[in-house]
Order: C-alpha cells, then sequence, then structure tokens
C-alpha cells in the first residue's frame, strides 16, 4: 500500500463506486456498479451479467480474444 500516493474514492447517486488510485507508476480507475444495475450495461467494462465469456463483447459487436483489439473496438 506505501506505493499508492493518492486515493480517491466517490459513490454517485446511482450506488456507482468509483475509485481512483494513483501510484508512482500511473493511475488505475475502478469502477464499481451496484447490483440494481446487473445486465443493464454496455462498454469497456463489461455487460456485468454474470458470465465472463462475453466480458469482450467490443464496441463493433464482435466478441475479442485480447485486451487490444477489444479496446480498439470502442473508438
Amino acid at each position: 500500500m506505501r506505493d499508492i500516493l493518492f486515493l480517491l474514492k466517490v459513490r454517485l447517486p446511482s450506488g456507482t463506486i468509483v475509485k481512483i488510485q494513483h501510484n508512482y507508476w500511473g493511475n488505475n480507475v475502478y469502477l464499481q456498479a451496484p447490483k440494481a444495475d446487473r445486465g443493464k450495461t454496455k462498454g469497456m467494462c463489461g455487460n456485468f451479467n454474470g458470465d465472463p465469456n462475453d466480458d469482450y463483447l467490443g464496441g463493433d459487436k464482435i466478441l475479442h480474444n485480447d485486451p487490444d483489439s477489444f479496446g480498439q473496438s470502442w473508438r
């Protein structure tokens, strides 16, 4: 935990939690959706349907095999 220089945690009115962690080497951003959003989300964080097999379904509606092509599909 000593590598973390700054930590910010925000709870949005929807119940979503956004955590930003600033480290000496860069940043991490974590999102945690409330249970009420199960199956109602889409985007780079997944669709929150409980099925890890479709977590790389891209913005182009294609199931990608790697994080790079998945990320590019959302541009």
